[in-house]
């Protein structure tokens, strides 16, 4: 077994930290990308539910759109959570590269003439913005459907 030295131990783990840091800032965007065409296909269907009031839709037509937008939720919103997962074990794994070196233990903000320390935050939270930002959509998009509006 070949023995490491310490200059190439880090600068192994400089090189795995900057491999990390590009796959999370594939995943940010990838997510950012299943957002987008989503939230843009609900919005579409929320204009479409303003356009049928004027129709006469019977109630099991109100109720197969309905379906089908809660498809059309479930399906990235399923992604989403899947690509969390990845992105927050990338991000643990960032973490220990992170102690690994030394970096990002703690920052000293000052305050007051005071340090302040706060612990660096790898995780994101379970519940975010994109996937409420779904549900809300979708949650408008069915109440247009079932509830007569002017």
């Amino acid at each position: 077994m070949a023995i490491i030295e310490p200059n190439d131990r880090r600068k192994n783990l400089e090189i795995a930290k900057a491999s990390l840091e590009n796959k999370i800032d594939y995943i940010n965007e990838k997510m950012w990308n299943i957002f987008s065409w989503s939230s843009n296909l609900l919005i579409g269907s929320i204009a479409g539910a303003v356009v049928l009031k004027r129709e006469n839709l019977g109630v099991l037509n109100r109720i197969l759109l309905c379906i089908a937008v809660i498809a059309l939720a479930a399906n990235p919103f399923a992604w989403l959570k899947t690509t969390y997962r990845i992105l927050n074990a990338a991000r643990d794994i960032l973490k220990a590269v992170d102690d690994e070196i030394g970096i990002y233990r703690q920052l000293e903000l000052p305050k007051d003439d005071r340090p302040i320390k706060t612990v660096v935050l790898y995780e994101l939270g379970v519940f975010t913005a994109y996937k409420f930002t779904l549900i809300l959509l979708a949650f408008v998009s069915i109440m247009m459907i079932l509830l007569p509006i002017i």
